[in-house]
């Protein structure tokens, strides 16, 4: 219990010192005496490491709560600043909000997160094996289009009674979003399509093929494009 209270501490310490370098770009919230702590072991914009100096910022909704910037070495340590009494800050349960802020091309990115342990506001320890942020790039057509394929992490997660599926394309493809349950049985088929290079989303509304409801539990989200495939989980609460 004493090294479970020393990390937590040591942990705090660590994001004052790194809040106080990342005021260049993300501003997070004055301090609460409240924490949720974050460790990050890696981040990554499509396929390549980020640089020295570029930022991640933390958000619930559009509130910044926490801020780390890379300074050439992984882990990150930070933490994040909890709502107490009336002061803002992060809401217990939400799910956090990743941002990357590329500082040699001043540049903000979304990041999805891959969780090795916890994922909202208020776990004890939030551990993110990988932060994936991904480019875009402009087409002959003057549109913005992804650099990278993405499957995001769904939103909100756990869900009830419905849950959003969003992914992004850089090229045309013939796309397959599938559900299963966790012994691995295709429970619902949204999407057997061919779409072009862009942003898309669908929504979830927790029932199977036949139009039945589901039952509580964890399922995964599959995404296969051309030779791109993703899964993610979603857990469903009724």
């Amino acid at each position: 219990m004493k090294k479970c209270t020393f990390i937590i501490i040591l942990i705090s310490v660590l994001w004052c010192y790194n809040y106080t370098l990342s005021q260049e770009h993300f501003t997070p919230v004055e301090n609460t005496g409240e924490y949720s702590s974050i460790v990050i072991e890696s981040v990554m914009i499509n396929s390549n490491s980020i640089s020295y100096g570029d930022e991640i910022g933390i958000f619930d909704g559009s509130l910044c709560v926490g801020a780390v910037i890379y300074t050439g070495e992984f882990p990150l340590k930070c933490s994040a600043v909890m709502k107490f009494q009336e002061y803002p800050g992060a809401e217990s349960g939400n799910p956090m909000i990743f941002k990357l802020w590329q500082k040699d091309e001043d540049k903000e990115l979304d990041a999805e997160p891959v969780y090795e342990k916890g994922g909202t506001f208020g776990d004890l320890l939030t551990v993110v094996d990988t932060l994936q942020a991904n480019q875009t790039k402009v087409n002959d057509n003057d549109e913005s289009v992804p650099v990278g394929y993405s499957l995001h992490q769904n939103y909100p997660n756990p869900f009830n009674p419905a849950t959003t599926i969003t992914y992004t394309i850089p090229e045309a493809a013939v796309i397959n979003v599938s559900i299963y349950n966790m012994t691995g049985n295709k429970i619902r088929t949204y999407i057997t399509d061919h779409k072009n290079a862009g942003h898309y989303s669908i929504i979830w509304d927790g029932k199977n093929d036949s139009g039945y409801s589901v039952s509580s539990g964890v399922y995964l989200i599959s995404l296969q494009a051309n030779e791109y495939t993703a899964t993610k989980k979603v857990m469903l609460l009724h």
